[in-house]
């Protein structure tokens, strides 16, 4: 099924002047906003050579779990460029956007500030430059290179590993 997803700027706002409007929000805000809407995330599935790259997650949501990189989107940015940006922040390397995957919503009964959290993500499959040397962010704990998808993965894992050809 093919998915129509554009870009579309209004009135002046152009992709020049789109990107001056990025920019992150104080933490209280943020917890203040999570707490209210839910909030649009990017997850990625990094490749390198026929393996892929999962992180395991030191906070909720998914706390112990092998997941995906990935964070939210910053309020001017477009859906690759925070791929790229989560790329570099969460695991120090460097890549290719190739495309999306697809996405989903996540509920979550304890999420980020252990509050209730409602998500909205997209997927990409990037490609990285190279496989390291990899350096996480404090979101994570430790990371894997993988070729195989294991049975004891969370289902949203394992759906866009094997989407992406895993």
């Amino acid at each position: 099924m093919d998915i129509l997803f554009k870009k579309y700027f209004h009135g002046k706002t152009t992709k020049k002047t789109n990107r001056l409007l990025t920019r992150r929000i104080p933490e209280g805000l943020y917890k203040k906003i999570r707490q209210s809407i839910a909030v649009v995330c990017v997850d990625l599935v990094v490749k390198h050579r026929g393996a892929f790259l999962l992180v395991r997650r030191k906070n909720h949501p998914a706390k112990g779990e092998w997941f995906l990189p990935g964070g939210r989107v910053l309020r001017g940015e477009s859906l690759a460029a925070a791929a790229l940006r989560k790329l570099k922040e969460e695991t120090g390397l460097h890549g290719t956007v190739k495309k999306m995957l697809g996405g989903g919503e996540h509920f979550e009964n304890v999420g980020y500030f252990n509050s209730p959290s409602h998500t909205i993500t997209f997927v990409f499959l990037v490609e990285a430059k190279k496989k390291g040397p990899v350096c996480l962010d404090s979101q994570s704990d430790t990371f894997a290179w993988a070729s195989a998808v294991r049975s004891t993965w969370h289902p949203y894992v394992k759906d866009f590993l094997k989407k992406a050809g895993f």
